[in-house]
Formats: C-alpha cells, structure tokens, sequence
C-alpha cells in the first residue's frame, strides 16, 4: 500500500471536496450527518490566509485516503482567540504571531 502526497490549492478542495469530507467522516468514524459541518468549516478554513491541504492519495487509484491541512492563525478566529486568552498577553505575542494551525490529520483505518 503506497500513497503519494498532493497539495491542494483551494480551489482544487472545492472541486474534491466529496473525496474529503467521506474521508474525513471515515477516519473519524462519523455518521453522514456530521458531513455538513465539517464542509461548511473546511470551506470556511480554506478561504483563510495561508490555507493548505496536503492529501494522501494511493498510488494505483489515485483514491484519496487521508489528508492533513492547515492555515496561518490570525486574531479574530475562534481557536487562536481561545488559546490566547489560556496563554496569556505576554505568552500569545510570542507564540501567536502568524503561526500555521494545523486544523485536521489523518487517514482511512485500514491505511
């Protein structure tokens, strides 16, 4: 079982974006009725600044069998906002500064 990784641009999530959300529900073990959401979000992320999506695709189908993506974090988003104010002032101007938030990883349970 060999895979290549391909990055995809968002445009090219958009045009997959079936391939990705079913693997998403696959790896995570999620009913159907979770695939809305998680298409609404990724949609949302990867319109973000920075946004990359790198998928494992198997090398004799080209079928996609996981991905990781991420995006730069910037104030304003939910999750950086929140570490911030765990972190502090002092430790979130260090730490929090343009940073890649990696939003999602995995693969199909049987790769």
């Amino acid at each position: 079982m060999q895979v290549s990784i391909a990055d995809l641009f968002p445009q090219q999530v958009t045009a997959r974006l079936d391939d990705v959300v079913r693997v998403h529900l696959q790896m995570f073990y999620l009913p159907l009725l979770a695939g809305p959401g998680f298409t609404a979000m990724l949609t949302e992320h990867a319109a973000r600044e920075g946004f990359r999506l790198c998928a494992a695709l198997g090398e004799q189908t080209g079928q996609m069998v996981g991905f990781g993506y991420g995006f730069t974090g910037l104030p304003g988003q939910p999750y950086r906002d929140a570490l911030a104010d765990a972190m502090g002032s002092e430790a979130s101007e260090q730490w929090l500064i343009g940073h890649f938030e990696f939003a999602e990883f995995g693969v199909l349970p049987e790769w």
